[in-house]
């Protein structure tokens, strides 16, 4: 039953996403050939999971593809509330710490698409309603953070060719689960699979 618990805890808490974040700067670093920076690893870590986590403040509705997650995140409201308030602030100081200004103000942007997501506070304004552009949202800020930062961050050199790689394989992953999340995302939400079966059903009729 611990086993359990622990297990859903690194799971539903995003601890096990954060560490993909991870494994995606590292091999960002095996392919630039560069030195790895373990504040920055830290970093990626932190604000991942401040990301994912934030997203599960907001009240969602309970459905059969993420009941168990869904319902462990409203049986621990106020343990995600101190992730995403603890993962805040080591990501704010770790920023100012290995960041310039410049960078600095160049990642605002992304936080905002983070922030503005789901916003938990409120309802009216929602970037993943935004019609096609849900899965490009997720595909460039983990391109970001885990691959542009990090290079930006350690070397003046940058790598497009990892960048773009990294852009692509998060779009490809991403599919699958925006066609899963087809069935449950609001009507006025338009996904990239749903144009692609309406562009379809255009061409054969």
């Amino acid at each position: 039953m611990q086993l359990k618990k622990v297990i859903e805890f690194i799971v539903f808490s995003n601890v096990w996403i954060s560490l993909g974040a991870v494994g995606v700067v590292l091999s960002t670093y095996f392919y630039t050939e560069s030195d790895v920076d373990l504040l920055v690893i830290i970093l990626v870590f932190f604000s991942t999971l401040f990301g994912y986590n934030l997203q599960n403040i907001s009240q969602r509705v309970i459905h059969n593809h993420r009941f168990n997650q869904i319902l462990w995140c409203q049986s621990n409201n106020k343990l995600i509330k101190w992730i995403v308030f603890v993962s805040f602030l080591i990501s704010v100081f770790l920023s100012f710490y290995i960041m310039n200004i410049y960078l600095i103000i160049i990642s605002i942007p992304f936080f905002g698409l983070v922030f503005f997501y789901r916003n938990a506070f409120s309802s009216k304004f929602q970037i993943r309603n935004i019609p096609f552009f849900k899965i490009l949202i997720i595909s460039f800020c983990w391109s970001w953070t885990c691959c542009a930062l990090p290079q930006l961050i350690s070397s003046s050199i940058f790598n497009w060719n990892i960048t773009f790689i990294i852009f692509i394989y998060v779009f490809a992953i991403t599919i699958p689960f925006d066609i899963r999340d087809m069935t449950i995302d609001k009507k006025k939400i338009y996904t990239i699979p749903q144009f692609s079966i309406i562009a379809s059903l255009l061409f054969l009729s």
